[in-house]
Order: C-alpha cells, then sequence, then structure tokens
C-alpha cells in the first residue's frame, strides 16, 4: 500500500491536537466541537472531523485490512506542524520508531515520504536529517494542492509554487540527492505540473491521487454542481491525464478518489456502499490511467486514515480488486505490489531490513519519542 498517514494528536504536532488536548477522547465532541470552530473549506474537504481526530496507529491500520493481506506500506507526510528548523524530520523519526515496534507484527514499513519547503536555503542539511532519522526515506512532499475556489480547502501555503524558481531549484536537487517526490495538485494546477515535468525531467515524481477532480463525482464547493458540470470537469481531466503521461518520469497512484472533495458524498450516506457501486465509480478514472501511463507506471493506494470516512479499507480494496480482475496475474501483481517497490525501494531498504536501533537526532530536532498522556 503506497500511500498512508499515521497521527496520534494525543503527542504528536499536528493541526488537530489542540482539539484533542481541549475535548479528550468523546469522540461526539471531536465530531461536533471542531465543526463549530474549523473554517467551512477545512470541514468540507475531511467530511467527518473525528475520523481527523482519532489515532491512527499502526495496529488500527492492520485491523483495517480484514481478508487482504498487506505485506508492507508507504508512509507519507502529514502536516506535522513541529517547532525547530529540523522540525519536518521529528515526523521521520517518529514514524521509523513506530515501524520498529510494530513491523513484527506487519505490515512492515516499505519507505517514507518526508515533508520539506522545496525553497529553503537549507534543503540539503533537512534532508540529511531526515536520512539521520530513518534509513527508508526515499521521497519527499511538499503538498502543492491549491484553488482558486476559496471553497476548496487550500494545502500549499501560496499559490503559484509550482513556477517559483527558488522551488524549482529545491526541486531539480532532489535528482542529486536520489529522491522521488510525490506531487499532489488539483486539477487546476495540471498545466502548471506539466510545465514542470517539461523543464525539470530528472526527478522521479509520482502524481498522488490521479489530481484530485474536484466535483467530478458530485456538488463540492460550487463545483460539480449537475450532471454537465461534471461531465465537463471528466473531460478536462481526462485529457489532463493523457497530457501528463507523455512524461516517462511520472507514476500516479490510483487512489484518493473517495476523499469528499471529489464530490461523491458517500461519508454522508446512511448505509455502507458495495464494492459493485464503488467499482463503477472508478472505473473510469482506472481504466484511462491505465490506458494511458500503462500498467508499468500505475499503483493501488488507499490513502487511508482519509478515504476511510467514505468506507472500509476491505470495501475499497475489493473494488480495487474487481477492476482488474480480468488482467494477467502479472499485471495484477504490478499494480498491487511490484510497481510501487520498484518505485519505493525494497521492503527494509537497501540495506535488507530496517535500523537495529532508534535513529538518533541530528543538532537543532527535537525529540518526537516523548509521548505525552492521553488526555
Amino acid at each position: 500500500d503506497p500511500h498512508i498517514h499515521l497521527w496520534d494528536p494525543r503527542s504528536n504536532p499536528r493541526p488537530a491536537s489542540p482539539f484533542v488536548r481541549l475535548l479528550g477522547w468523546n469522540r461526539e465532541l471531536l465530531r461536533t466541537v471542531p465543526r463549530l470552530l474549523l473554517p467551512e473549506a477545512t470541514r468540507e474537504f475531511v467530511g467527518r472531523t473525528d475520523y481527523l481526530l482519532a489515532p491512527y496507529l499502526p495496529p488500527t491500520y492492520a485491523a483495517d485490512h480484514g481478508e487482504h493481506q498487506v505485506e508492507g506500506y508507504v508512509y507519507v507526510e502529514a502536516s506535522w506542524t513541529g517547532r525547530g528548523r529540523l522540525a519536518a524530520a521529528d515526523e521521520t523519526r517518529w514514524v521509523e520508531q513506530l515501524a520498529q515496534r510494530h513491523d513484527a507484527e506487519g505490515p512492515r514499513l516499505v519507505a517514507i515520504v518526508g515533508a520539506a519547503d522545496l525553497r529553503r536555503d537549507d534543503l540539503g542539511e533537512l534532508i540529511r536529517a531526515h536520512r539521520a532519522a530513518s534509513p527508508r526515506l526515499r521521497g519527499l512532499r511538499d503538498k502543492l494542492a491549491w484553488s482558486l475556489d476559496r471553497g476548496v480547502m487550500d494545502f500549499a501555503d501560496a499559490p503559484g509554487l509550482l513556477g517559483d524558481p527558488a522551488w524549482r531549484r529545491g526541486f531539480a536537487s532532489l535528482a542529486d540527492h536520489d529522491l522521488s517526490f510525490d506531487a499532489w495538485v488539483y486539477l487546476d494546477q495540471i498545466n502548471a505540473l506539466d510545465d514542470l515535468l517539461r523543464a525539470q525531467p530528472r526527478v522521479r515524481v509520482v502524481l498522488d491521487h490521479l489530481a484530485t477532480p474536484v466535483g467530478a463525482g458530485g456538488p463540492f464547493a460550487g463545483q460539480g454542481a449537475d450532471e454537465a458540470a461534471q461531465a465537463a470537469i471528466r473531460r478536462r481531466w481526462h485529457d489532463a491525464i493523457a497530457r501528463l503521461a507523455e512524461h516517462p518520469q511520472l507514476h500516479v497512484k490510483l487512489s484518493g478518489m473517495f476523499m469528499p472533495v471529489v464530490g461523491w458524498g458517500l461519508h454522508q450516506r446512511s448505509a455502507p456502499v458495495t464494492t459493485e457501486q464503488v467499482r463503477q465509480a472508478l472505473a473510469p478514472f482506472v481504466e484511462h490511467a491505465l490506458a494511458c501511463f500503462g500498467v508499468e507506471r500505475c499503483m493501488f493506494a488507499s490513502n487511508f486514515p482519509m478515504d476511510k470516512v467514505s468506507m472500509s479499507y476491505e470495501r475499497l480494496y475489493d473494488a480495487y480488486r474487481a477492476l482488474v480482475a480480468e488482467r494477467p496475474a502479472a499485471e495484477q501483481r504490478a499494480l498491487f505490489h511490484d510497481n510501487a517497490l520498484r518505485f519505493y525501494g525494497p521492503i527494509g531498504g537497501p540495506a535488507g531490513g530496517p535500523a537495529g536501533g532508534p535513529a538518533s537526532a541530528p543538532p537543532g530536532a527535537q525529540d518526537p519519542s516523548r509521548e505525552e498522556p492521553a488526555p
């Protein structure tokens, strides 16, 4: 599973942590009070705040799998807000420490995609801090998602990062550090991403969440208001994916299509969605991505727990399997296993296993191993 997040607002510096410390573990309060305090765009993006505020740790992730056998996972940065110049590396260290405690139970941590602001002058130092924190660092993500629509939550701290000269210099340097880049953008940013990939072909990139076509599945924040509007969004997405596939260094994660922002509204249903309904919703997107990128540049991923608000892990992966059930076994293995390992590296890293002990903190970094008691 090449795209998951883990968090524990009791001990991590996260945007959600103040709510958890204020409200304790009353699930009803965690569901209702933040909806009164958070910006509307944030509330609508996450769908249900209790999913965002509850801890999500390896044992919970393993329990979510049900009958599916998950061998390993890739951790992708999740908005760590620690203090200090090298605080982003604290998140990497925390995940490595989690893995050392839980890998034996399975699934194992395959790789870490750490956080970094690619504009910073000391990017090289931060990368070294990430690597000191874990030998499983394989890539970086600087969240780029930014929308002109004020009803859609922004994750980038400024528009136009893809064209910023300082940011582009940092991006280009990833090739010298042998690091990949996870690109999460909204559909409206595809032209800028296309331009970046043409200008910087040396960096290996994976497109997260099929470029998150806001409103493609139904109304969201004024987009996709009716069937005609949804069809127009899908046509734009169709053309954008075909254009991006021209870049051989770009791969794509077949994931994230059930975040509320896509517009399906599944988090509001009273009855669980069926596997066939999920398969039908996904089919046009997955089939087009496979046709454009080829099987060898695609990988299924869960984006849990962000997509958990819409359905269970079992339902999602049952639908994924149904989508490709008629394909040869080798292609199925590539989509569910081999392609992710090829992109991010073998389980356990180059040395064939995880680090033998806790990673030491480089100068200037905080020690995230100190866990605060649950409120």
